[in-house]
This record gives structure tokens, C-alpha cells and sequence, in this order.
């Protein structure tokens, strides 16, 4: 069987048959968690590519919502499906119960996965690896056919979802560095002291959205909040950052006493500008 096929069938295909096993649907089950585990292997691939070098961990959350999106509800179904329609009930079970053993360990980790689907060439050992992995499917008829078919097909279904998701992945990236970049300069300003009362003391990046953080001069009491008049930071939000953020994208102040208790929060999405 060629490598690079059966990668791309066995990097959805590394789970635990027990917990499947008790299960109706056998199919939707083993793609599921197959997938699930898979999911972090497709985080650390995409970080490693995007980001070598750099420090990739404030970038997280963009790629675990482009690999969940990928990995999508109708993905999984789709991908199910195309199972049920290889593999008998019996099939599935030996295919499961061959893949989640610990000889198959080996090929599902993210030195080996990048080796087989990239253009790096395949060790004696991976052959080996791959070699035991597969020598229990044996007694699936045609194995060797049946996964290629199934690989074939479930490859588009990837490559589709993919597609669909790939362009807003890499608009989420330059809004979430665009984030970072705003507040790191920013932060250099600070702190910046409005009047005795309000000190604009940071500005941090978290996921797709701005945060500015002050502090009021005063303690305040149990259950008393500072008012923000939303309305004018629903203005002052849209003058500064419509032309550069996304709809997606929010801007939030947060306000603390000297206790340094939160006594206060606004939060504008882009979206509600007009």
C-alpha cells in the first residue's frame, strides 16, 4: 500500500475500541474519537509550520478553531458514512481493534505523520512500523483495496472542509497578530492617568479580543459598579478600529478599585457598528 495512503487513513483511525464497542453506531463512534484524537496532533503539526521560531502558544486558539472547524459535525458524518459503505459491521471491528494497539503506537505521533505526508523520506524502521500495524487487517477481503478507496474518498471530504475554512483561518491569524501588535505597543505608553479617578494602567491581547484595564482611585462597596456610558464607547470603538478589525473581533475595558476587584466591564463586538 502506498505510505502516503495509508497515512492518510490512519492518522483518523487510532482509538480506543472499548469504549466504541458498547456503542450502536460503530461507524459515526470510531470516526469521532479517532478524530478527537487526532485533533491535537493536527494543532501541534499547524504550529510547528506557522509559527517555527516564534512563540507560537498565544496563537493556539486560532488554530484549535481552525482544526475544529475543519474536523466539523458534517465532516464526521460524511466521513462515517463512507465507512459504512467499505466496511461491514465485522470489518469495522477488526479494523478498529488492529489500529488502537500498541503496535500501532509508533505511526501516531507528529515526527512520524509529518514524515509520511511530507516530501522527507521514510525510514526502514517507519516501513516496519506500518508494516506491523497493517498485518492484521489481513483478514478484511481486499483489504488493501478497500482502504485505498477509503482513503481516496475521505481525502476529498478533508480537502473540501479544509478549503472552506483555510481563507478565515488566515484571517483570524492577522486580526489575532494585529491584536498583539496593538497592545504591545500600546503598553508602552502606559500607565496613562486620565483624572484623580481613572488610570488606564495595560492593554493585553487574548483571543480575538483588545482589552484595556484601568483602575479607579476608590474601594468600592459590595455589589456597587462603575457605569460605563455604553453608547460613547460604542462610538469611540467604531471610529477607532472599524477600518482595521474584523466583525469578529472585540474590544473590552475592564475596570478595578484599589481592592482590585473587576467593578466594571464594557465589551463592543465590530459587528455592532453600523
Amino acid at each position: 500500500m502506498n505510505m502516503r495512503t495509508w497515512i492518510g487513513t490512519a492518522a483518523i483511525a487510532f482509538l480506543s475500541w472499548a469504549a466504541v464497542a458498547e456503542e450502536k453506531d460503530v461507524y459515526r463512534q470510531f470516526v469521532d474519537i479517532s478524530v478527537d484524537r487526532n485533533i491535537p496532533l493536527s494543532i501541534d503539526i499547524w504550529a510547528n509550520k506557522i509559527f517555527e521560531g516564534e512563540d507560537d502558544k498565544k496563537f493556539l486558539p486560532v488554530i484549535e478553531d481552525f482544526v475544529n472547524s475543519t474536523f466539523s459535525d458534517s465532516f464526521r458524518e460524511r466521513t462515517a458514512n463512507t465507512y459504512r459503505r467499505i466496511f461491514s459491521k465485522e470489518e469495522m471491528q477488526i479494523l478498529a481493534e488492529n489500529l488502537m494497539t500498541q503496535i500501532c503506537a509508533p505511526i501516531f505521533n507528529t515526527d512520524f505523520i509529518e514524515r509520511a505526508s511530507g516530501n522527507k523520506s521514510i525510514s526502514k524502521e517507519d516501513k516496519i512500523s506500518v508494516d506491523r500495524c497493517i498485518a492484521g487487517l489481513q483478514d478484511i477481503d481486499n483489504a488493501e483495496e478497500k482502504l485505498n478507496k477509503l482513503a481516496a474518498i475521505n481525502g476529498e471530504f478533508y480537502d473540501a472542509s479544509f478549503n472552506v475554512h483555510f481563507e478565515e483561518f488566515i484571517e483570524k491569524l492577522k486580526q489575532q497578530k494585529l491584536i498583539f501588535y496593538i497592545a504591545d505597543e500600546t503598553r508602552k505608553t502606559l500607565p496613562f492617568i486620565f483624572d484623580e479617578e481613572l488610570t488606564w494602567f495595560d492593554i493585553v491581547g487574548e483571543y480575538l479580543v483588545l482589552e484595556y484595564l484601568y483602575t479607579f482611585n476608590d474601594v468600592f462597596r459590595e455589589g456597587e459598579k462603575y457605569d460605563f456610558d455604553r453608547e460613547s464607547v460604542l462610538n469611540d470603538v467604531c471610529r477607532e478600529f472599524k477600518t482595521h478589525f474584523r466583525d469578529y473581533v472585540s474590544v473590552r475595558y475592564l475596570v478595578f478599585d484599589l481592592d482590585s476587584k473587576r467593578v466594571g466591564e464594557a465589551t463592543i463586538k465590530l459587528s455592532e457598528c453600523s
